[in-house]
């Protein structure tokens, strides 16, 4: 008769390859608060043997200045155990050997080991997940940026196109001494046009700066520039000032 049922052993051994190889690090500790295991993943999130982690005290793997909390933290989870994420909402820090921090997330599960009971921890490293958040923060930011940018950028230049277009009319009907006022007013009106273009194009967007270009400098939609049938300043007979 064999000397164990074929099934329960494969099951053992599927769920000790699973620990050893789990990519997260996995750390049993009792109610007082000692290792009484530790897979290969939790010894490279703390960098030492893991097998160095059995027989320490949880609270050495955390900064001084943390200890004293979360020894009472301990305490309140072993008097009301259950499946949960460990201190939602912080920023969770664990210390390495070398005397480092590392930022962790932490998930907790009761144990039952043997006669008593205690808590199985589970310790992922988020260096290069917290890493990815602040990139895609960013990102949201600067495309936050750049939306606004060019909602202000489409709005002001309609309004200094409008303005240049009705500066465009009155010369029509100016004498020469106001047409030349208005005339540099309308220049003005373009070197603003043409730095805001500046400003916000090379703030958001690659935008190549030639010859039929929307782009700083290109003369496109959105820069004042009066229809080529009518000259920008169209010759007014001069009339006596009066």
């Amino acid at each position: 008769m064999p000397d164990a049922d074929p099934p329960a052993q494969l099951a053992a051994e599927l769920a000790s390859a699973i620990i050893e190889l789990a990519p997260d690090g996995i750390l049993v500790v009792d109610a007082d608060g000692t290792i009484r295991f530790a897979n290969p993943a939790a010894g490279a999130v703390f960098s030492c043997p893991h097998r160095a982690l059995v027989g320490m005290a949880v609270e050495s793997l955390l900064p001084e200045r943390v200890r004293p909390a979360h020894v009472q933290h301990r305490a309140d989870y072993e008097a009301a155990p259950r499946p949960r994420p460990m201190g939602v909402g912080l920023d969770l820090v664990a210390l390495r050997a070398d005397g480092t921090e590392v930022p962790v997330q932490i998930s907790l599960s009761p144990a039952h080991l043997g006669a008593s009971t205690g808590t199985i921890a589970m310790v992922r490293e988020m260096t290069e997940q917290r890493v990815q958040e602040q990139l895609s923060r960013m990102h949201m930011l600067i495309e936050e940026r750049d939306r606004i940018a060019a909602a202000l950028h489409n709005r002001v230049i309609e309004r200094l196109f409008s303005a240049g277009m009705g500066l465009q009319s009155v010369l029509r009907i100016a004498n020469s001494r106001i047409a030349a006022s208005l005339g540099e007013a309308v220049d003005q009106l373009d070197q603003a046009i043409h730095e805001i273009r500046h400003t916000v194009f090379t703030r958001t967007v690659a935008v190549t700066d030639g010859p039929g270009a929307d782009g700083p400098g290109a003369g496109g939609p959105g820069r004042f520039r009066p229809p080529p049938a009518t000259p920008a300043r169209p010759a007014a007979p001069d009339a006596p000032d009066r």
